[in-house]
């Protein structure tokens, strides 16, 4: 019997993930999105893999460009997280106010991000609503020493050392 989506999705929730912003760099300027779907995939060649959904703008600039960085955030940059992740907001204006430098393939890598990792599109593959998108790591960095910033129950919920999160929600 098939799952149902609600089912599915109140599944998914539970589920904590790195909160990431995948920035990418086009004739028309500098955007970015907020993602928590991402994971490595390969060591040899080193690849991650993204999901973006079809219909988000961030996944026909990734197609045209063919290049992106993903920039994983610490506990304290729920801001940010928030900021790239409104609907109907203009993310090249966010930039503006971000410290932010250009690696390898030219795409937005923000200062103060526990790490990135600045790719050039391996593969990509349509899975339902969303594309993924495989990056191969041209260039990585090492930022800040903070703990990861997770999204889980519709919530940013920094990790603890400890293994618990701060949240009070099951």
């Amino acid at each position: 019997m098939p799952v149902d989506s609600d089912t599915f999705r109140a599944a998914m929730r539970r589920v904590a993930q790195p909160v990431t912003i995948v920035t990418v760099r086009d004739a028309s300027g500098l955007h970015g999105m907020t993602a928590s779907s991402f994971t490595s995939i390969a060591l040899e060649p080193p690849l991650i893999l993204i999901s973006v959904g079809e219909s988000n703008a961030t996944s026909s600039r990734l197609e045209s460009v063919g290049t992106f960085a993903v920039n994983v955030l610490g506990a304290g940059q729920h801001a940010i997280g928030a900021a790239f992740a409104r609907p109907g907001i203009e993310k090249s204006l966010a930039f503006e106010h971000l410290p932010h430098h250009f690696s390898a393939t030219g795409s937005p890598i923000l200062d103060d991000c526990i790490c990135w990792f600045d790719c050039t599109v391996y593969a990509t593959h349509v899975a339902g609503s969303c594309v993924l998108f495989i990056g191969h790591v041209e260039a990585a960095g090492l930022g800040t020493e903070e703990v990861p910033l997770l999204y889980r129950n519709r919530a940013y919920e920094p990790h603890s050392p400890s293994g618990h999160g701060v949240s009070d929600t099951p």
